[in-house]
This record gives C-alpha cells, structure tokens and sequence, in this order.
C-alpha cells in the first residue's frame, strides 16, 4: 500500500467516525472519492463521471422517488459498506 492510499484511507476513517448522520457518511465518502479523482492521472475523469452518476442516483432518491428493487438493495449495499 503506497503512503497516499494510506493517508486517503485514514482520512475516510476519521471522516467516518465524526460521521453522526447518514448524510455525513455520504458527504464522507464523497471528499474521500473527490480526493482520489484529483489524484488520479490514468482513470480520473471516468471516476468524476461515476460520481457524479452516483450523487444524481442519490439525489433521486432523496427526493422521494419511487425506488426500484434495485435501487433498495443498493442503498442497502451502501449502508452496509458505510
């Protein structure tokens, strides 16, 4: 594991455990993600396009829309991994 991995997983850690809200999980995991894209020479640009497919996923579903089967055992996916 190169230091920058580690680094960006220890600040994930400690976003996480300051994370009192799912919605601060989420934001957590968001900064973590958006630092690994800036970093990223070889694949940032499709990560910043599977980001931002991801933040509209969640957007639509925090707005109430009706959720698919799919979208249920994502999100339980997620909060599992959160």
């Amino acid at each position: 594991m190169t230091f920058d991995v580690a680094n960006l997983e220890a600040k994930l850690s400690a976003r996480l455990i300051q994370s009192n809200t799912q919605q601060d999980r989420i934001v957590a995991v968001s900064q973590t993600f958006a630092e690994i894209i800036e970093k990223d020479r070889n694949f940032g640009s499709l990560l910043c396009k599977i980001k931002q497919a991801y933040t509209d996923f969640l957007q639509d579903i925090g707005q109430g829309t009706e959720r698919t089967l799919y979208q249920e055992q994502t999100i339980e996916k997620m909060q599992d991994l959160l």
